[in-house]
């Protein structure tokens, strides 16, 4: 329990819990208060933006006992990050509406998009330290790099192609077409200063959660003899 305990607190779970349900609860006030379902794509984008925490999990899990789930379990998480940073995107829904003041809108659109930003570096968190604990810190630095570009191509990939992350398993071709042209073909600066910015905002976020992040607590399995147990070494 413990050990569970040291964990959803090194990785920021608690606050990926806590801003979520934050959230939400905003905009549940706006719906009773309104009688209204504007902003609903708000909570559904969130439970998006959980996803990849929810595979980060599985990574974790698998790192310990089945390594060989890994590889699939790390795509899925790669495929569903962009869906965390994309909540700040959705300020751009934000002008004012008649019965809401536009400060609780945009109080509501913020605490939706830094419940997003928190569940990305939860989930990069979790992510990295599973590889680096299997596959070493070179090669898991190596996988963070491009990881972090392919997040803020995700998110362009969203908002300007409209396309998601479902549609890499339905429309995989369609969404390559969509994207080759202008990332490779006729390099567009508008999709890479988007991915570019994007990628630097997860980026960012995560560097300094982690210089913050308290160090792993060996459970008893993982410590020494000695240690578990002083009296084993005592002459």
């Amino acid at each position: 329990m413990n050990e569970m305990h040291d964990f959803a607190r090194r990785h920021a779970l608690y606050a990926t819990l806590l801003l979520g349900v934050a959230a939400i609860a905003t905009y549940a006030g706006r719906v009773v208060h309104t009688d209204s379902w504007t902003f609903l794509f708000l909570p559904r984008n969130l439970f998006l933006g959980w996803i990849p925490v929810l595979a980060a999990l599985g990574v974790a899990a698998a790192s310990r006992s089945a390594r060989a789930a890994m590889l699939p379990l790390v795509l899925l998480w790669l495929v569903f990050l962009p869906n965390s940073v994309y909540l700040l995107t959705d300020l751009v829904h934000l002008r004012s509406r008649p019965g809401v003041p536009h400060v609780y809108d945009s109080t509501m659109c913020g605490a939706f998009a830094g419940a997003g930003v928190v569940a990305g570096v939860s989930a990069l968190s979790i992510v990295e330290e599973a590889c680096r604990r299997v596959w070493g810190a070179r090669w898991t630095w190596a996988m963070i790099v491009p990881t972090l570009f392919l997040n803020g191509l995700g998110v362009w990939i969203g908002r300007y192609q409209r396309w998601n992350s479902w549609d890499l398993a339905s429309d995989p071709l369609g969404v390559v077409r969509d994207v080759w042209t202008p990332l490779v073909a006729e390099p567009s600066l508008h999709l890479w200063a988007i991915s570019l910015t994007y990628a630097a905002v997860l980026g960012v976020s995560w560097l300094a959660f982690v210089s913050l992040r308290p160090p792993a607590q060996a459970s008893a399995a993982h410590m020494p003899r000695a240690q578990r147990d002083p009296a084993a070494s005592a002459p």
